[in-house]
């Protein structure tokens, strides 16, 4: 009995939950041009908004165990500019936490080109090559008409990012990635948050602690590993 007592009670100590230091991307050029450019970058007053964001959440940043980012040009910069004058730790780019794909501008460079501009970064589980993404919506623009994610993708991203987190060893997590996928992160890991909780400013951190393993399990995606799986 004390022997599967003790068992429990390990098992329960890896069950931690953690503590997520979530930023939303500062102002991109996509936000005040009427077209959308690709992958575009952070504005002049987006800049300026990171620079603020670091200097009222430095302490918050100092915690981070481990940052993960949208490997999205304008959260990288947002990264750079909130957390790395505060942290020097690993950086990891996941592609779960990318914006929902519903124009030009939520589509990624290939992980090399990123590399190259943020070698500071881990990239190793962005997927090789081109965005897969661009295979539906060139199609799509063949017949005139144009493609974009289910609304539900956020919440599938969300989720499978929480998930995610059950094999990592940190407690103390920095989050940098999007408007909507934050909102839903919010909302399935603190199910009775409303309105103005899921709301994210540019270059705004909230802090979450959140239980991953209240998370349920959802079955994948089929529309998202299609075109993930395209080539």
């Amino acid at each position: 009995f004390r022997l599967h007592s003790e068992r429990h009670c390990m098992a329960e100590e890896q069950k931690q939950k953690k503590i997520l230091y979530c930023v939303r991307h500062a102002e991109g050029k996509h936000q005040i041009t009427p077209s959308c450019e690709f992958d575009p970058p952070l504005t002049e007053t987006g800049f300026e908004q990171v620079k603020a964001s670091a200097a009222e959440n430095a302490e918050n940043c100092k915690k981070a165990e481990i940052v993960l980012v949208s490997p999205l040009r304008r959260t990288l910069q947002t990264y750079n500019g909130v957390f790395a004058p505060s942290y020097n730790g690993k950086v990891l780019a996941l592609e779960c936490l990318r914006e929902c794909v519903n124009d030009t501008c939520n589509l990624r460079r290939p992980r090399g080109t990123a590399s190259k501009e943020f070698p500071h970064v881990d990239f190793e589980l962005i997927p090789p090559g081109r965005d897969p993404y661009f295979k539906r919506m060139d199609e799509a623009e063949k017949t005139g008409g144009k493609w974009e994610e289910k609304a539900t993708a956020a919440r599938r991203r969300a989720n499978e990012f929480l998930i995610w987190l059950r094999d990592r060893p940190e407690t103390h997590i920095g989050v940098v990635s999007h408007s909507d996928l934050l909102a839903q992160l919010v909302s399935v890991a603190c199910p009775d948050s409303r309105g103005d909780d899921q709301k994210f400013e540019n270059a705004q951190m909230k802090v979450l602690e959140v239980d991953p393993w209240k998370v349920e399990i959802k079955e994948p995606d089929e529309e998202l590993e299609a075109a993930q799986g395209a080539e």
